[in-house]
This record gives C-alpha cells, structure tokens and sequence, in this order.
C-alpha cells in the first residue's frame, strides 16, 4: 500500500470523526448549557429515508447531548416506532412527531435529510435557531427564519421576537449573489 493514500485514508477518517463533535459543539453554543433548552433533533438514521441506526453519527449526536441535563430533546425519526435503548435511558429525551418539535423547540437541529424534513412550510421555523447540516434550508430564498451561527448575538431576542410577515433588511450582497429584488426606496 502507498504511503501517500494511507495518508489520505487516516485523513479522511480524522475529519469525518470530527464532525459530529463540531455539530454538538455548535448546539451547545446556540443552545448554552446554562439555562432549560428545547432542542428539536430532526432525524437519528444512518442516511435518510431508512431505519438503521448503526453507525450513525446522527445517533452519536444526540446521544452526546442527552448527557446535558438543561436540554430537553425532541427526537424526530419518521421511521421508528421507539427511542432506541441508547437514548430510552435520559429522562430528557423524547420521540415526538415532527409538528410537536416544530411548536415546542427553541433549536432545531436538523440532523438527517429525510424527505418530510424537507418539505417542512419555513414559517414554522421563523424565530427558531438552526442547525442545518444538510443544506436544506441554507439557500431559502423565504428569508424569514434566522440561522444562528454559534456566536454571541447581542441582536438574537429581537430576531426570536419577529413574526412571519415582519420586514427585514437584508444584507445586500446576498440579494445581489442570489439575483433577488431589492428596494430600500432610498434609505
């Protein structure tokens, strides 16, 4: 075997190690440790659409963050019937329907991309932080939910408080990127 591919093997593997490490990390800076969280956890399969959970980093997600009292966790899997042993242990952690996690979380962390995730109407995420690891809702063009990005946020209760329908500005090199109508009449 070649050196140089051995390298990139054990390479490819530290970095795919690390992700779910970073996922968790960044709830954790969305979601505090300090204070009772609702984290809704959109999907905990292995791949979207099926129901096998071995070797799931979605699995190992949650898991690592049940361990933390102050968050109450809202398991959404569409394709199990039951928590799975590894997570039926934490009193702080439920299976619920994706319309109660929807109503109930403060966070949503959208794990899995199974196709009702994907089909979710975005005014129910309006005032909702957001973890999206896959891509769902990064390019929406609804504008009206805010993603949070694990820094401190002076202006975060103001952007919770808004409602759909509340006019916003946008930053002007989105709107330019993605060729959207844009008109500030002049202020």
């Amino acid at each position: 075997s070649s050196p140089d591919k051995s390298k990139l093997v054990r390479t490819s593997r530290e970095v795919n190690d690390f992700k779910p490490n970073y996922v968790m990390q960044s709830i954790r800076n969305i979601a505090g440790t300090d204070r009772k969280v609702v984290i809704a956890c959109l999907g905990v399969a292995f791949k979207p659409d099926v129901e096998d959970l071995r070797g799931s980093p979605a699995l190992h997600i949650v898991e690592g963050l049940a361990k933390e009292v102050n968050y109450h966790l809202l398991v959404v899997e569409p394709n199990l019937k039951k928590l799975p042993n590894s997570l039926s242990r934490f009193n702080n952690v439920q299976l619920v329907s994706l319309s109660e996690a929807l109503k109930a979380a403060e966070v949503l962390a959208l794990l899995v991309k199974h196709q009702s995730f994907c089909n979710i109407n975005q005014n129910q995420l309006v005032g909702k932080s957001i973890i999206d690891t896959c891509g769902v809702w990064r390019d929406s063009t609804t504008l009206n939910f805010w993603f949070k990005n694990g820094y401190e946020d002076k202006y975060l209760d103001v952007v919770r408080s808004m409602q759909p329908g509340d006019k916003i500005a946008i930053k002007s090199s989105y709107t330019r990127k993605r060729e959207l109508p844009f008109d500030n009449k002049g202020q």
